[in-house]
């Protein structure tokens, strides 16, 4: 998994590649955590060329959710792969997640 990282003014973008998974997923928690220390909890995770996401990275995930709500922030799912829609659709944590299209949508519905 390759991790790219953009900010913004306002929030901070993460653009996955590859797998997520247990074997990668202490990498994403520290992008996360140094996100964090930063004392910044607006992220738009970008999901475009994922082609695999299990349970532990989803669990990580919803981990780093109520975390950033707890500090008045977000994180939302963009430019989700056909793959990680369809397993967000099967554990239903497509009602869990704010999840968008494109950044522009989700900026636009977040106010960013």
């Amino acid at each position: 998994m390759e991790i790219i990282k953009q900010e913004d003014s306002t929030f901070t973008v993460l653009k996955l590649q590859g797998r997520v998974d247990s074997f990668n997923s202490p990498l994403l928690s520290d992008s996360f955590d140094t996100i964090h220390r930063e004392k910044k909890y607006k992220i738009l995770l970008d999901l475009s060329e994922v082609d695999f996401i299990n349970s532990t990275a989803l669990g990580l995930l919803i981990e780093v959710m109520k975390r950033n709500n707890e500090n008045s922030g977000t994180l939302a799912l963009i430019n989700c792969s056909e793959k990680v829609n369809k397993i967000l659709q099967i554990t239903k944590l497509d009602k869990i997640f704010s999840v968008f299209n494109d950044i522009e949508s989700a900026k636009r519905s977040l106010g960013l």
